[in-house]
């Protein structure tokens, strides 16, 4: 009878590791074949724009900045004076040094010198609603990069179209990455920024899709942080987070390679043995730091990068679009996730997620 319920109980032991390892597997699969297929560029052939106005003539565009510290909008900004210059328009840069005073400041400046053009580089529309009526009354089109929580036209007629990748593709990859990565049984820290739609949108769905796909992984917390903010508050929140969870934290999610910039050196100073030193997955924007650290494998594995130099020349494209009293593109470029593996196929030797060329021809054709 003891020897019917040790077996009984064997088995039970061993169904339940069965049980396991195929949930386990199972939310690893699902994973990885997402993962697998974005990790490459579904066509070499230019999935943008085939037609459009030519380019109007002699147009001022200010290009109002969040912060043009951050590296993303950085990138951002040269792009755009690259297609500006293909086609003879005069732009220059009002910078809010990621301050919500400085920004609403500049953008009403910018809207007070009544341009042609106004370019959003990071400015949430939620924010600013008043002053792009104001814009709007004065019949100034806007262009937004990540000014909302959606790519394309607004709803409310705030901006003329919004060039992102779609946040929702980008926080999915980002979070399966972290299943697979993670072998199944990964326990994250989400860091956001709630101030911005984008970023909510971002973080909602990384917390819904590995709560949907990964029954092993755990949300061990939620970091809102604002981005203004990440060099005063993140070696304060890596201390408290080492000290309410020790050695059990295997990954951070970030909305921005930002946060991990600024996460590294108080990681790599921390008391943490490199074993149990968090892997990072960022859901944007693919920055020249966030480059080098995957390459080297240093903390940070994989990025879902926005395109930023094929986003300055849409940009430049959307508003002249506008210009000419025709419809926006309608375009939206597809996430692809960089890691060690395709980082050399996809980025160039300056550091820039540049994959796709034809679209510097495509536009040059429609404008010229």
């Amino acid at each position: 009878m003891i020897f019917a319920k040790l077996a009984l109980f064997s088995l039970l032991i061993l169904f339940s590791k069965i049980s396991f390892a195929e949930e386990i597997s199972d939310a690893i699969k699902d994973s990885r074949d997402k993962v697998n297929q974005a990790s490459q560029l579904a066509s070499q052939y230019w999935q943008g724009p085939t037609s459009g106005p030519k380019a109007a003539n002699d147009k001022n565009i200010i290009f109002v900045a969040a912060d043009l510290r951050n590296d993303s909008i950085k990138s951002l900004a040269h792009s755009v004076i690259d297609a500006i210059d293909s086609i003879g328009w005069n732009i220059r840069f009002l910078d809010g040094y990621g301050s919500e005073n400085g920004q609403a400041s500049i953008l009403t400046k910018a809207i007070s010198s009544k341009p042609d053009g106004i370019i959003l580089g990071g400015i949430d529309t939620k924010q600013r609603q008043e002053l792009l009526k104001a814009a709007n009354k004065l019949k100034i089109p806007v262009v937004g990069w990540h000014a909302g929580e959606v790519p394309g036209e607004s709803a409310d007629n705030s901006v003329f179209y919004n060039v992102s990748s779609d946040p929702v593709e980008v926080a999915e990859l980002a979070a399966h990455y972290a299943i697979i990565d993670g072998n199944g049984q990964s326990n994250i820290v989400v860091f956001t920024d709630t101030s911005f739609s984008i970023a909510k949108t971002k973080s909602d769905v990384i917390i819904k899709t590995i709560e949907s796909y990964c029954a092993m992984c755990n949300i061990l917390s939620i970091e809102d942080m604002p981005i203004a903010e990440i060099p005063q508050q993140m070696p304060t929140t890596i201390a408290r987070l080492i000290e309410d969870f020790d050695n059990k934290i295997t990954h951070f999610i970030v909305i921005n390679d930002l946060y991990i910039d600024f996460a590294l050196p108080s990681l790599l100073s921390s008391k943490l043995s490199a074993q149990y030193l968090p892997r990072s997955i960022s859901a944007g924007d693919g920055s020249k730091a966030a480059y080098k650290r995957i390459e080297t494998n240093t903390l940070q594995v994989a990025t879902v990068p926005e395109p930023l130099v094929l986003q300055g020349w849409q940009i430049v494209d959307e508003l002249n679009r506008a210009f000419n009293g025709e419809e926006p593109s309608g375009y939206v470029e597809r996430a692809q996730i960089i890691n060690r593996q395709n980082m050399k196929k996809y980025v160039d030797k300056s550091n820039n997620y540049d994959p796709d060329k034809q679209y510097r021809k495509a536009y040059l054709q429609l404008w010229h």
